[in-house]
């Protein structure tokens, strides 16, 4: 009996280390020809966080930091360069790197990059980006490693956090408004609070975080929070356009980047429709 549990045990430890190091499948996800529109591509890169993340220098030649939990995170170079951006890529590449986490190499991204609300975003916007993209300056900046100790430096476990987190659910992008909010701009990621593994806490969405970076807090964004706060949808309109509170002061923290970069830069359309979501309208 002993003998069998333990071959049963070596079993399973054979299996599990298998699936921890086989590759993930990375097929091609853009499936049909698109027309790019690389003015709206601009736009998706800075509503998208893409410009505030990836400059520190150099536009869009990464470098900045990221603090954590878990260690120094530094975003990399995506102009195209091709030996340190990523000039090499294919459109199915980067709408595989956006939408799952996954490099041309066939390695896991960690989730510091909001790939979890990005697999919602459309194959026309994803084509979009690629084509601004190809019109940003080359910038041959150096990347920086990631500074993680162990074991956050392993990357074959982010292949059991995806297992347990990353789940495929995409918002209809004909909802306008919760289209932008759970995919382009991603708002969960800092208005939602997380576990100890870095991961989103699903019950609590949008109810405020005040664990980010640099001692920065989220607030509570949830509907009926902002309407008991008095907020209405022509105050959101107009933080979004000019990053002004109803009270007259001006957003703090990475809300700056975020109004300034993001939201600053969708149509006024957008706007509304953004502000009528966030109040459950």
């Amino acid at each position: 009996m002993l003998k069998k549990a333990s071959m049963g045990m070596f079993i399973a430890i054979v299996i599990g280390s298998m699936w921890l190091i086989m590759p993930p499948r990375a097929a091609s996800i853009i499936t049909a020809e698109r027309i790019p529109n690389a003015d709206s591509g601009h736009i998706l890169l800075q509503a998208g966080g893409c410009f505030a993340c990836h400059t520190d220098t150099d536009d869009y030649a990464g470098g900045l930091r990221l603090d954590s939990p878990f260690g120094d995170f530094y975003s990399p170079n995506i102009t195209m360069n091709t030996t340190q951006g990523i000039g090499g890529w294919s459109l199915n590449d980067f709408a595989l790197a956006v939408r799952q986490g996954i490099s041309p190499e066939g390695t896991f991204y960690y989730p510091v990059m909001p790939f979890t609300a990005y697999q919602g975003m459309t194959d026309q916007d994803i084509a979009d980006m690629w084509a601004a993209l190809q019109q940003l300056p080359n910038s041959d900046q150096s990347n920086i490693a990631h500074d993680l100790p162990f074991p956050f430096n392993q990357r074959l476990l982010l292949k059991g956090w995806r297992l347990l987190f990353f789940k495929q659910d995409r918002v209809d992008p004909e909802q306008r408004g919760a289209y932008l909010a759970e995919h382009v701009l991603h708002c969960a990621e800092c208005h939602t609070p997380r576990n100890r593994l870095g991961a989103l806490i699903a019950s609590k969405h949008f109810a405020g975080n005040d664990q980010l970076p640099d001692d920065n807090a989220a607030p509570d964004i949830r509907s009926h929070v902002l309407k008991d706060n008095g907020w209405v949808a022509a105050d959101l309109k107009y933080l979004f356009a000019e990053g002004m509170l109803p009270n007259g002061d001006y957003v703090g923290g990475t809300m700056v980047e975020v109004t300034d970069y993001g939201t600053a830069a969708l149509s006024s359309e957008d706007r509304a429709l953004l502000a009528d979501y966030l109040l459950g309208n």
